[in-house]
């Protein structure tokens, strides 16, 4: 007899194999800047109505009213979180079966499409158990932990700076300085969130829909941007290239570390146990 065992994560016809949170994302300054790009942002599993339709739930992060994310009539759609199960809708998808609402494609603010719109995982896909058996006997276990690429490995301080006159003597030139870790809210999507020193109101530099930008701290994690760089998937912001000024490219802009660099241990084991009889 052989059992083997493995623990896995994967996206399988079960809501209970979907990401626990995901993310919209677009880069259509139409929809950022329209009454619609409020509904951009992580959407985490709505604790208080985890599923409907036989799919899961997602409320949107930090958000007063509540806005879900649901499946109804053969799509899925954001809406206040009172209307989950039901027609209305702010934005949607195409029809789809999809059980998992990552990778589903075809969005449309109300009734304007979207091409740059997507909703892909943000955080953890809940495991599954898989167990299959035959002849001999053989038992195998591997453990492998491995931390990379964490925002604890991230400059504490960076210092936006430019050489643009154009940028430093326009409205966004109060965006240039040093950012330090903002304490009240030191990390947004799995990044560290910096806070621009000695300035009210608070301006903040951080991660959002696949990209890092500069806004009110009251936008952490939203859409909204003053400044934002291209689309990376960088962990770090130090070292981040071409930037601008809302829709204006600034090729002088850098942002680079202006503070220690918090140290990181990596550790990767494994162990392999095999017994036959």
């Amino acid at each position: 007899t052989t059992t083997t065992t493995t623990t896995s994560t994967t996206t399988a016809n079960s809501n209970n194999a979907c990401c626990e949170s995901v993310t919209l994302r677009s880069t259509s300054t139409q929809f950022l800047n329209s009454i619609y790009g409020k509904y951009a942002g992580r959407y985490s599993k709505y604790m208080d109505n985890p599923t409907d339709n036989d799919r899961m739930v997602y409320k949107l992060d930090r958000v007063t009213p509540d806005y879900c994310l649901f499946y109804a009539l053969g799509r899925w759609a954001i809406s206040d979180c009172s209307n989950v199960g039901g027609g209305s809708y702010s934005v949607k998808s195409a029809d789809t079966l999809k059980t998992c609402v990552d990778g589903v494609e075809n969005w449309q603010s109300y009734d304007t499409p979207d091409p740059t719109m997507t909703v892909l995982c943000s955080g953890p896909t809940t495991t599954t158990k898989t167990t299959t058996s035959s002849t001999t006997t053989t038992t195998t276990t591997t453990t492998s932990t491995t931390t990379a690429n964490s925002n604890n490995a991230c400059c504490e301080s960076v210092t936006l700076r430019s050489t643009s006159t154009q940028f430093l003597n326009s409205i966004y030139g109060k965006y240039a300085g040093r950012y330090s870790k903002y304490m009240d809210n030191p990390t947004d999507n799995d990044r560290m969130v910096y806070k621009l020193d000695r300035v009210t109101p608070d301006y903040c530099l951080f991660y959002a829909l696949g990209r890092w930008a500069i806004s009110d701290c009251s936008n952490v994690g939203g859409g909204s941007y003053s400044v934002k760089s291209a689309d990376t998937l960088k962990t770090c912001v130090d070292g981040v290239e071409n930037w601008q000024s809302y829709d204006t490219p600034d090729p002088t802009m850098t942002v680079l570390c202006s503070g220690p660099t918090t140290t990181t241990k990596t550790t990767t084991s494994s162990t392999t146990t095999t017994t036959t009889t």
